[in-house]
């Protein structure tokens, strides 16, 4: 069940791009619960695609 719960939630939050609030609203949670539960799991927030781009300067 366990890891069930962690491909769910991930998924979530992959797809709202780490919106929390988003995620519980498609996994049909509240807020407060998802946080819990990604605690519990020690599910980790995903950084946003914007902050993953690197930015490099060629002279």
């Amino acid at each position: 069940m366990r890891d069930v719960e962690v491909v769910l939630i991930e998924a979530a939050l992959e797809k709202t791009e780490g919106m929390v609030s988003q995620a519980a609203s498609i996994l049909k949670l509240r807020r407060t619960t998802l946080i819990e539960k990604m605690k519990k799991l020690m599910i980790e927030k995903p950084l946003p695609k914007s902050d993953l781009s690197i930015d490099i300067e060629i002279d």
